[in-house]
């Protein structure tokens, strides 16, 4: 047995136990993040005006819990960092595991740093210099605003992003975690004040001011109803969103929907990679309930910010500043809404005071960087299981003494994020079009764990039976098994929408070829790590039937 144990890259993977289970609440909260994600993702539901956002959220809400259930259920069997990679390649097949991890949590990572980046110019960064530009009377302001937005300014964002979240998750899981505390709490007070100030503000006043507002800030002589009446005009474009209101919309189930929602509310579970380093993380009860929690929180939080924003800015303006914010950048050919329509900085128009505005925008827009530590902190666990199980270099496998952090991949995660940001924001070779599968890949992810979830009692009996999760059955059927099953094909049917409609903006060739092209770089990488550890005298096929040591 001990011979076995040293086909691992140590007899110990160096992680501690850091965080509690707040801790991982806190984590999964901001991985399901409105200020990001949601109100990025909530801005695509003008591509489908005849449905409605609010029955969306909710149905993939309660659908998601199938998804916490079968990833918490694994957590029980297998309290390991490397999350699904571990899952995956013990439950199913090696090759499996790796291929999949790693396009699900690494490769397609790199993809998302500039997503980032630009989250932080359109939520941050450009709604913090309009309303300085109102504070110090200066109209350049503005004009740099819309700088950030250039491909330059997209790009620095994203090796800004890229720094912090270098240093947010190289400080170690303690840190990190009063970090993302003080970010949570600080985040939530602007958040809910958000909330607040739109909820007592009656629709009116906000007409009021975006008709002073807008044109001092864009020089465009643009009014409220011009924002509604111009969406009519704009070629093959052209939709008038007043034949689509929220009394006619709000009755359909709006599944259409779902495919654009779970970009916000799909990730609960983004720290299943990091169980390795949670206390209690076998405690099904508990970590299930942090999920479900943290889900919870953000899915209604959306739905009531979603009700009365569109209470205070109109249902109709809603879905036309955001299309004819995507016209513009998709097109370049109209510049009405050249600034991401922000809720935070339209809330800020109807106070009057740019000062408790910009202070508002700064106090929500710590949820962003609460939330940018997912960028690597999950991916750089699964690097590291992979270098613990010999299949990447050693190299690979360092950790940190002062603060237990896999260092060696964090830096591996920070390079090739900028590699992938610089390709991306200046398009490179139309490098643009590759990224659009970046929630594809990590759905498929998602898939193959959820397959691993539903075969696990078969495929690995003891460590099952030993675990939590084997005490509950529905029907004598174990409870892991249906939710693995369903969730799977839930999102096969997602995916399905993603590959046949091109409303998603998912099923663009070049997009499929560098999917394709990642996969099977992710099965060369593998064997080749196979071929090079036999020559070393190291059976990996033996090392793959041992759970990996703590």
């Amino acid at each position: 047995m001990g011979e076995e144990k040293t086909l691992f890259l140590r007899r110990a993977t160096g992680l501690v136990r850091a965080w509690s289970l707040t801790d991982a609440f806190m984590y999964s909260a901001l991985s399901v993040n409105i200020v990001t994600l949601g109100m990025y993702a909530f801005s695509f539901g003008s591509f489908l005006p005849q449905y409605n956002l609010v029955p969306a959220i909710l149905i993939s809400w309660l659908i998601i819990f199938l998804e916490i259930i079968a990833y918490c259920g694994l957590i029980s069997v297998m309290p390991r960092a490397g999350g699904d990679y571990v899952w995956q390649s013990r439950v199913l097949h090696p090759l499996i595991g790796f291929v999949f991890a790693w396009n699900c949590w690494v490769s397609v990572l790199w993809l998302w740093g500039p997503i980032y980046g630009q989250m932080l110019v359109w939520e941050f960064i450009s709604p913090l210099l309009v309303l300085f530009g109102k504070i110090t009377g200066n109209p350049s302001l503005y004009s740099a605003a819309l700088w950030w937005t250039s491909s330059l300014g997209a790009f620095i964002a994203t090796l800004i992003t890229i720094a912090f979240v270098f240093i947010y998750v190289g400080l170690g899981m303690r840190n990190y975690a009063r970090i993302q505390k003080i970010c949570f709490i600080l985040g939530t007070i602007g958040v809910l004040a958000f909330i607040g100030i739109i909820a007592a503000t009656p629709q009116s006043a906000f007409i009021e001011a975006f008709n002073k507002w807008w044109p001092e800030i864009t020089g465009q002589t643009v009014n409220y109803h011009d924002i509604l009446e111009r969406t009519t005009q704009i070629g093959d474009w052209a939709l008038d969103f007043r034949e689509y209101p929220f009394s006619a919309t709000i009755a359909s189930l709006s599944l259409p929907l779902i495919p654009f929602i779970v970009f916000f509310n799909l990730y609960p579970q983004w720290g299943a990679t990091l169980y390795g380093e949670v206390r209690g993380a076998s405690d099904f009860k508990r970590q299930a309930g942090a999920m479900a929690i943290g889900s919870t929180f953000m899915n209604i939080l959306a739905v009531i910010m979603l009700l009365v924003l569109w209470k205070y800015i109109g249902y109709e303006f809603f879905n036309a500043s955001n299309y004819l914010f995507w016209y513009y950048v998709y097109t370049g050919a109209d510049s009405t809404v050249p600034l991401f329509p922000y809720p935070v900085l339209l809330a800020a128009f109807a106070l009057g005071n740019p000062a408790l505005g910009a202070l508002i925008v700064f106090l929500a827009g710590l949820w962003f960087f609460g939330w940018s530590g997912t960028l690597f902190l999950s991916s750089t666990r699964v690097v590291f299981a992979m270098a613990f199980d010999r299949v990447l270099p050693e190299w690979f496998g360092k950790v940190s003494t002062r603060y237990r952090t896999p260092i060696n991949c964090l830096l591996f995660m920070t390079i090739m994020t900028a590699f992938i940001g610089w390709l991306y924001c200046f398009n490179i070779g139309g490098f643009t079009r590759f990224a659009l599968d970046a929630v594809f890949m990590i759905a498929v992810g998602y898939a193959i764990t959820c397959i691993a979830a539903a075969v696990a009692p078969w495929r690995m009996p003891d460590a099952y039976n030993r675990a939590p999760i084997s005490k509950y059955k529905i029907g004598g059927v174990p409870v892991i098994t249906i939710a693995g099953a369903l969730f799977t094909l839930f999102l096969i049917w997602v995916m399905y929408l993603w590959a046949k409609d091109p409303v998603y903006g998912v099923n663009d060739p070049v997009s499929v070829i560098y999917l394709i092209a990642n996969y099977i770089a992710a099965i060369i990488i593998f064997y080749a790590f196979k071929w090079y550890r036999k020559k070393q005298g190291i059976e990996v096929d033996m090392l793959y039937k041992e759970i990996p040591t703590e």
